[in-house]
């Protein structure tokens, strides 16, 4: 477990000390998912949301995978944000992800527009 402590605290570091976008995405991709999910954890909401910009949906989702609640993390994203990264889970992912958002107006809100870009 120390060894993922240490990951995560320097997963910590670089997104205190690197202001470049580009070396920050350079950074975050030599890390698992996983570390990189607790590392999101551990920041407040500002901090969070200028990290899940660094990634493609793609690798948001690789990351929200390994999120504890992940309802209360996509939650902070956008309507659309949260719809590209529901499309880039896996259907089961993303149908349990569905059940457990708690506010009902954001999950019928994710459910249009899933629907509406599946119409498209």
């Amino acid at each position: 477990m120390k060894l993922k402590f240490t990951r995560v605290q320097e997963i910590l570091n670089i997104l205190s000390n690197t202001t470049d976008p580009s070396a920050l995405k350079t950074a975050l991709d030599t890390y698992h998912p996983s570390d990189v999910a607790h590392a999101l954890q551990e920041l407040d909401i500002p901090a969070r949301k200028n990290a899940y910009a660094l990634f493609d949906a793609e690798g948001l989702s690789a990351v929200f995978t390994y999120l504890d609640n992940v309802s209360f993390y996509l939650a902070e994203l956008s309507p659309e944000q949260g719809v590209v990264l529901l499309k880039s889970m896996d259907a089961d992912d993303a149908v349990d992800v569905l059940e457990d958002i708690e506010d009902e107006a954001y999950r019928n809100r994710l459910m249009k527009l899933l629907d509406e870009k599946s119409s498209a």
